[in-house]
């Protein structure tokens, strides 16, 4: 029996969110990871002596659900630029601002520790702006046509 076929065999980790759904291979393309006696990458044409037959395909991947966008979730890590070592000398590094780590967001952006900001939260903030400025601009002019005419004084004559 082919590891292909096992339920010990890890295809890999489907991560859903509440929008969008990223899928995380556990191995490269046509391998996978053995859970079972081996506990190391394996092709899926092996065999071994602890098969066990999976039932259903998606009994050999992680299902992760969260009940957010994957800009709302994030991990720090170290920063893959300074190799976490964040600032030499008096120089800081650029994307990790000198702290040795930057935020992993759930969709697999980096993010840099100056701004601290996805680049879909960049947008999402940009959009909320332009509502509310419309939003202003629009009760300023309904303010301005609501406003009654302001009172003439009246002519009397023989005055000029």
């Amino acid at each position: 029996m082919r590891c292909a076929g096992c339920r010990h065999w890890l295809r890999g980790t489907r991560v859903r969110f509440s929008s969008s759904e990223r899928w995380e291979p556990a191995a490269g393309e046509g391998f996978g990871l053995c859970r079972g006696p081996l506990e190391v990458p394996t092709k899926a044409q092996f065999g071994c002596v602890d098969f066990e037959q999976a039932s259903d395909p998606a009994d050999q991947e992680i299902v992760v659900r969260h009940e957010a966008e994957p800009w709302q979730i994030w991990t720090m890590v170290p920063c893959p630029d300074c190799h976490a070592a964040g600032s030499s000398s008096d120089v800081g590094c650029h994307r990790c601002a000198g702290t040795g780590n930057v935020r992993l967001y759930g969709d697999g952006y980096l993010a840099d520790e100056r701004t601290r900001e996805h680049a879909r939260e960049a947008e999402l903030r940009k959009e909320r702006e332009r509502r509310a400025l419309a939003e202003t601009m629009r009760a300023e002019l309904a303010a301005l046509e609501a406003a009654p005419e302001p009172a003439r004084p009246a002519r009397v004559e023989g005055f000029l």
